[in-house]
């Protein structure tokens, strides 16, 4: 009976090792992609692993706790046995216990969970993640303490962590787009509008509008007859409608060739609200929007709200284009 508690603790800090392993191997090893999506869905172990990847410094600190306490449990429970079975308490017994355990712990605490972890991270980690959960709840105290120190040292680093983080996503993307193309699923080209996408979706809006005067301006009451008479006119496919020609009220646009099938009818029975943004504003989620509500254009504004320059969906798509193509 004196040995079934020492081989206890051994089996339970070996099963804690091999969790803590490959759970840190599957968390880097899934698609963060994924995660969001099943987290979208309602999937509350998806939003757990989620909730953590938003929080790696926090995820670190937990695996480290967790495995150190895991081996101090192996290491007593291997010397409490082998002194047990020896009879002995020398420093001899303590060393083959130590040498005994080693390739243990490597083998089945390590590099199998690794392994295992490495060729299926979700489905092993549906598996774990609630454990893992609970492991979290009860080390917290420590780990917190751990990941304040982390903030502390990072302020001393030459790189934000945001940044540092933003590079990190921007790669597994890649390697998602990468992965993809090898299976056949995503073409050159959608890779290489992805990647152009990837490195200016995050600007603000502002790097990427044009002025107010790229688009022609009409008043509510003009019609296509007048606006034929200026050439201008008869190269654009859009134009801003402001209460009246010059102010910087604008009500909406109108799409030009809605005003030549109906040369006499006024601006104003074509009007169109206009979608607007702010400048500060990252551009891959102004150009979700553009794509969800069928938007050709946006006005974008300031803090204040007033107009500062205006959106061409079409320009971006060239742009991109031309990018990918470079």
């Amino acid at each position: 009976m004196t040995l079934v508690l020492p081989l206890a603790l051994f089996l339970i800090g070996l099963a804690l090792s091999a969790l803590f392993s490959g759970t840190e191997t599957g968390f880097y090893r899934v698609s963060r992609l994924r995660l969001q999506v099943l987290a979208g869905t309602g999937d509350w172990l998806a939003r757990i692993l989620a909730w953590f990847a938003e929080r790696p410094a926090l995820f670190i600190s937990t695996t480290l706790v967790g495995n150190n306490l895991a081996n101090y449990l192996v290491s007593f429970a291997a010397v409490v046995l082998l002194q047990q079975l020896a009879s002995a308490s020398t420093t001899t017994v303590e060393f083959l216990a130590t040498f005994v355990t080693t390739p243990i712990v490597f083998i089945f605490g390590e590099l199998i969970p690794k392994r295992l972890f490495l060729q299926a991270p979700f489905r092993l980690l549906r598996i774990t993640g609630p454990v893992f959960a609970v492991l979290a709840v009860v080390l917290l105290p420590v780990a917190v303490i751990l990941w304040a120190y982390s903030r502390v040292l990072a302020l001393f680093l030459t790189a934000p962590l945001d940044e540092a983080r933003s590079e990190i996503t921007s790669q597994e993307l890649r390697r998602i787009m990468e992965e993809g193309e090898h299976a056949g699923l995503i073409v050159g080209m959608q890779r290489r509008i992805a990647r152009a996408i990837l490195e200016s979706g995050a600007k603000p809006v502002s790097a990427f509008m044009q002025e107010l005067s790229a688009i022609p301006h009409v008043s509510l009451d003009i019609t296509w007859q007048h606006l034929a008479q200026q050439s201008s006119f008869k190269e654009e496919e859009f134009a801003l409608v402001c209460e009246s020609t010059g102010d910087g009220r604008y009500r909406g646009y109108v799409c030009l060739a809605e005003l030549f099938l109906n040369p006499e009818t006024p601006v104003r029975a074509f009007v169109r609200p206009i979608f607007r943004v702010y400048a500060e504003e990252r551009l891959v989620s102004v150009l979700q929007e553009l794509f969800r509500t069928r938007e050709p254009l946006a006005l974008v504004v300031n803090a204040k709200g007033q107009p500062v320059g205006v959106l061409i969906e079409r320009a971006l798509r060239r742009l991109y284009l031309v990018d990918s193509n470079s």
